[in-house]
């Protein structure tokens, strides 16, 4: 941007001269620093807060539009790059793939399935559930050529991510199309991926018709959780923070207040959280502003995670929304909890003990309904105790849209914001904030929002990395 061009943002969406001569006075006159303005950014400015939060989305606005141009160039660049489902391999391609013995295309053709599967994908474009049944033939094919390879179940690495690549690239439309990924992750990737979890199916029909096993070689990595020697000391003046923080409400004149305290205890509490690991309802107990103030929660949650926090508002509705509703022949009829529950549908859950026997609806660990008027707080108390985890209860007429949201952790509540994705965006950040786990059935779910919306985790389950490839290719034309 040039100089004026701040200004001239500002007048296209009809803010006034002043605000124009607030930008100049405080120096915002290029793109960098027009991007990075938040909301308390625009509060120094003496903006009040109909102004603040308009331009707040005004500037989100115009990252989105970036962000999705830039997706939309690189999907297209892989549609024609696609082309059909079955493509040549390129002559460095195949010397790479080569030197690892994997030519994927001769070792379908020796295989009387594998023949079935290159005629189907062949001349035209395969998608939805069709390619899902496909992808894990073609994997099954591969991974039993692998062992074979390997004399037994454990191939190297090198040889699986070698495998990936060479499958990807044999077809293209199997593709990882997760930003930031090469094409290749949703196969293998840091023992992950869909050969990987076809190896360990292997190896356990093997263990329970007992065949041969190596032991050793089942024993999972584990991460070093431990912390560095250095831990927070709780220094007199943080105590006293502290206490402040507990015993003064938020007010107008206390809320910057508030912040640089939090801030300056942050570090002491989130150690004190993962030693101790507190009930949520002692730990509201202890900071309250998190309940009377729930804004503090977003707060709370960009000092955790910087960068990350604003990115559900900002991607979801512009672009993460019409992608998946692309995928349902009724998104036109689509609300907002219609859309997450059709995101749930297309993701596998995992079983929670005396779940399925019970009659549990999976989407009752992310949203339960209830009539406008029910007593929240009782209803908290005496919730079933397989909801352990925080959930949104949401308040209104049985068959119209919620009118007020609520999310439920231990036995209390903590307002939810005016709309289901605010909603949801808060229940997401709670469990970080009070540091607890997500609910079992949906791990899966929130994985999606953990890797693809918010950036939070590189840890993107292989079935979330699929779906989201299915989202980035082109809606199929009808046929008349």
């Amino acid at each position: 941007m040039a100089t004026n061009d701040v200004e001239t943002f500002l007048r296209e969406r009809g803010f006034s001269d002043k605000i124009m001569e607030i930008f100049a006075a405080n120096g915002v006159d290029t793109t960098e620093v027009l991007n990075s303005i938040d909301e308390s950014d625009l509060k120094e400015f003496g903006l009040n807060f109909g102004e603040r939060r308009k331009l707040a989305l005004a500037i989100d606005g115009r990252k989105v539009e970036a962000v999705s141009s830039t997706h939309a160039v690189d999907g297209s660049q892989e549609a024609s790059a696609g082309g059909t489902a079955l493509s040549q391999i390129s002559n460095t391609a195949g010397n790479n793939t080569a030197s690892q013995g994997f030519q994927v295309a001769e070792i379908m053709k020796g295989d009387p399935k594998g023949k079935d599967i290159i005629q189907q994908l062949e001349g035209r474009n395969v998608s939805g559930q069709e390619l899902v049944s496909l992808r894990k033939l073609v994997v099954k094919i591969l991974t039993k050529h692998l062992t074979e390879k390997a004399g037994d179940l454990y191939p190297r690495t090198q040889e699986k991510e070698a495998m990936a690549k060479a499958l990807v690239t044999e077809f293209p439309c199997f593709k990882d199309r997760t930003p930031g990924c090469k094409g290749y992750e949703l196969f293998f990737s840091e023992g992950e991926g869909f050969i990987e979890w076809r190896l360990k199916t292997m190896r356990q029909s093997a263990k329970r018709a007992g065949g041969p096993s190596n032991t050793s070689q089942l024993k999972k990595k584990t991460k070093n959780d431990t912390d560095d020697n250095e831990t927070e000391q709780c220094s007199a003046e943080v105590l006293e923070q502290m206490e402040w923080l507990k015993y003064h409400p938020p007010t107008r004149e206390n809320s910057s207040q508030i912040k640089a305290n939090l801030k300056a205890t942050f570090f002491y509490r989130r150690s004190k959280l993962v030693k101790e690991a507190p009930s949520i309802t002692n730990q509201l107990a202890e900071m309250p502003r998190f309940r009377d103030s729930p804004d503090l929660i977003n707060f709370e949650f960009d000092m955790l995670n910087p960068g990350c926090g604003s990115k559900m508002l900002v991607k979801w509705n512009p672009y993460f929304r019409p992608k998946l509703t692309q995928l349902s022949e009724e998104a036109a009829r689509f609300n907002d909890l219609d859309v997450f529950k059709f995101l749930l549908k297309k993701l596998p859950t995992v079983t929670a003990k005396g779940f399925k026997s019970k009659g549990y609806d999976v989407f009752s660990f992310i949203m339960q309904r209830r009539q406008t008027g029910t007593d929240v707080e009782a209803f908290a108390k005496t919730k079933d105790v397989i909801y352990a985890q925080p959930f949104i209860l949401a308040l209104g007429d049985e068959n119209g849209n919620p009118t007020e949201y609520f999310i439920i952790v231990d036995n209390t509540s903590i307002p939810g914001g005016t709309n289901a994705v605010e909603a949801f965006d808060r229940l997401y950040k709670v469990h970080y904030v009070f540091n607890v786990h997500f609910a079992k059935p949906v791990l899966t779910f929130f994985n999606f929002f953990d890797g693809l919306v918010y950036g939070v985790s590189k840890n993107i389950r292989p079935t979330v990395r699929e779906l989201y490839s299915q989202m980035m290719q082109e809606p199929q034309q009808k046929e008349a």
